[in-house]
């Protein structure tokens, strides 16, 4: 009998520790599956190597976007309005090709200004505002740095006007007419119309370093038209003589005191000047 009652209280406990580890087992079970479910979002994101995002945080393209705005603003000047500005031209590109330049006006104002753009400086702007004419008549690059203006005064004078795109700021202006640099961009030719820096109140053909090349002399202009030959050894001009009304093309060569002497001295309608592989001058009239 007692042995009947011990193998039963025997089997009992066999039977409530096989429960309770059974019990045991399915709980670990389930929180080891809960713990997974709240991982699965760190796993994803460690798997692609990005940090979690807080709901509250720009996303990736958000930021980029404003990254592109930084740049757009580099690239277009946010310091400058341009739609105040009124453009007198087409940008024209550096010889380099790494700057662009235009001549505009801004809106109520009296002057122009010129306004220069690269991927590496940004904008810039430089106005012209002490430089007194009527109107533009060109602009042109002189080289991968300077900037040429020329600009209308009245007939019988201009201004061209240089401009440093580095530095932003006007570094010369000459007065007369006819401009036209020298093939190494070293010096501009001009003729000098009784400008306020001239000794003289004679036409005169002179270059932006000072030298006088030819004097009209008295009762003589010199007319805007000028051309140098290839070697700038030759030019030639028109020049008004005003007492008999008569208008000459004169070819003249260079000596070695870098003075023009007259070589030949003909009537000829006004118009534009070629030199031909020979030196020889030809015009084609004005329409």
């Amino acid at each position: 009998m007692l042995n009947k009652l011990w193998s039963n209280s025997f089997m009992l406990k066999i039977t409530i520790l096989f429960l309770c580890l059974t019990l045991g087992s399915s709980a670990v079970y389930a929180r080891a599956e809960k713990n997974n479910e709240n991982d699965d979002s760190s796993l994803l994101i460690e798997d692609n190597n990005l940090a979690p995002l807080d709901n509250n945080e720009p996303s990736p393209i958000t930021k980029n976007s404003a990254e592109e705005d930084v740049e757009s603003k580099k690239l277009t000047g946010s310091e400058i309005d341009l739609s105040q500005f009124e453009y007198y031209e087409q940008a024209k590109i550096s010889v380099d090709g790494s700057i662009s330049a235009r001549v505009a006006r801004k809106a109520g104002q009296s002057f122009d200004s010129v306004i220069f753009s690269s991927n590496d400086a940004g904008m810039k702007l430089v106005e012209l505002s002490n430089i007194n004419y009527s109107n533009i008549e060109y602009s042109e690059w002189i080289d991968e740095e300077r900037y040429g203006i020329c600009a209308h005064i009245n007939p019988s004078q201009e201004v061209y006007i240089v401009v440093d795109s580095i530095e932003a700021k006007v570094i010369d202006k000459f007065y007369g007419l006819g401009f036209f640099w020298s093939n190494n961009k070293e010096r501009i030719y001009y003729v000098n119309s009784g400008s306020p820096d001239s000794d003289s109140s004679n036409d005169q053909i002179v270059d932006s370093l000072g030298h006088v090349y030819y004097d009209a002399g008295d009762e003589h202009t010199i007319t805007s038209v000028m051309k140098a030959s290839n070697d700038e050894k030759t030019f030639a001009f028109f020049v008004n003589h005003i007492e008999n009304n008569i208008r000459e093309l004169i070819i003249a060569e260079m000596n070695e005191s870098r003075k023009l002497i007259p070589l030949s001295e003909k009537e000829s309608p006004i118009g534009e000047i070629l030199f031909m592989n020979d030196n020889k001058v030809k015009v084609i009239p004005f329409e």
